[in-house]
């Protein structure tokens, strides 16, 4: 519960291992993780699922409303196992699976399955080295990437906000502009659509809160924020008094970070990059858009422009593992009496100085452009 804190996999896998282990649960030798979507796309190959003891029929359409009510409603208070329907699913769902012999709805799950991997809607993680690397050669592994340029991405956590990320739809802008010394400044904005308020569930119409963290380059200087809500919430134990055991990468985060004097950002680093974290809150119905201006650690060598040489530039958009992706703009920007002579991932504008990319985050994106003196 709540352990999948990291947007790296396998540093979540393994609080998730750890946590299991110490409540009681066997050691495990790995972890398989399935968002609803997954669900979904198996209820449109396999069909409708009876559920008699819920007094339920379960299709990839009615999937979400359905499960989420008996999750937060319906079920039964005594036993107090409020997701048992969603094991009685999969159990239906495996039974069906296994009796299957039509070819074309076998490949239909395998097609199901292999997108999920791609998409990031199923990550895999393994305790034995080999194996895990094979994973992570796949691209299957949920971790976060390596690169040596630039780099973008968008978690979110929804803390207390109920299910309201589920009604939420959302934009990143990413904008890197390139100026004649070579430095980089770099804004993305993040804007997020309430669209819950007048749905027939509760859970759908409250105040999404989230904590917002935005990974960009190890190094990359903050330079404003505008629409973060500031806010430091109190801890609700005394954890010191109590002898609460502290968590090595918590407690080295923690200390390492730092406040953003105009925004109340904290400016942190995991994983190989800096982050920005942030509250922002979106009511029912109204949208906000968060923005971050930031100057990279790193720069264009003019001089080597100069000299006839060429210069690499590129952006590498990772989107948040589970999420359904959001929309993303792009656009790298470079000075006058410069020109792209290669790029990949964008489309160049004409006399424009511009590589621009417009898509949807539902896998990753690498936008890049070797630049040389016109």
């Amino acid at each position: 519960h709540d352990s999948n804190w990291y947007p790296d996999f396998p540093t979540s896998a393994e609080k998730a291992i750890s946590f299991y282990e110490k409540t009681g649960g066997p050691t495990v030798d790995g972890v398989v993780t399935v968002t609803p979507t997954v669900m979904e796309r198996l209820l449109e190959v396999l069909g409708p699922i009876d559920l008699p003891a819920y007094g339920v029929t379960i299709d990839a359409e009615n999937f979400i409303p359905i499960v989420q009510e008996q999750v937060e409603e319906k079920y039964d208070k005594t036993e107090n196992n409020p997701k048992k329907i969603l094991s009685d699913l999969a159990v239906a769902m495996l039974a069906r699976m296994s009796a299957l012999d039509d070819r074309k709805t076998l490949f239909g799950l395998a097609e199901a399955l292999v997108r999920g991997l791609n998409e990031k809607h199923i990550l895999l993680y393994a305790r034995h080295a080999e194996t895990e690397g094979l994973i992570d050669q796949t691209g299957w592994s949920g971790k976060l990437l390596p690169t040596e340029k630039d780099f973008l991405s968008v978690v979110h956590s929804n803390i207390n906000g109920y299910k309201t990320d589920g009604v939420i739809d959302e934009r990143i802008a990413h904008r890197s502009l390139i100026a004649a010394d070579g430095s980089v400044i770099d804004t993305v904005s993040v804007t997020r659509q309430h669209n819950g308020g007048n749905t027939p569930y509760v859970w759908w119409n409250k105040v999404n809160a989230d904590y917002l963290r935005v990974y960009v380059p190890l190094g990359a200087e903050l330079l404003s924020v505008k629409g973060t809500t500031w806010e430091f919430p109190k801890e609700p134990l005394d954890y010191t008094a109590l002898g609460f055991q502290r968590d090595a990468g918590v407690e080295n985060e923690e200390s390492n970070a730092r406040i953003h004097e105009g925004s109340g950002t904290r400016i942190s680093e995991e994983n190989g990059k800096t982050v920005f974290g942030a509250w922002v809150y979106v009511s029912p119905g109204e949208s906000v858009t968060v923005e971050f201006s930031y100057r990279l650690p790193f720069h264009i060598d003019p001089d080597r422009l100069r000299s006839g040489q060429a210069e690499r530039f590129s952006v590498l958009y990772q989107k948040q593992s589970g999420s359904l992706g959001s929309k993303l703009h792009s656009e790298i920007l470079f000075p006058e009496h410069w020109k792209s002579v290669w790029q990949t991932g964008g489309d160049l504008i004409p006399y424009g100085r511009r590589l621009v990319f417009d898509g949807d985050l539902a896998i990753d994106h690498f936008i890049g452009t070797a630049l040389m003196r016109e």
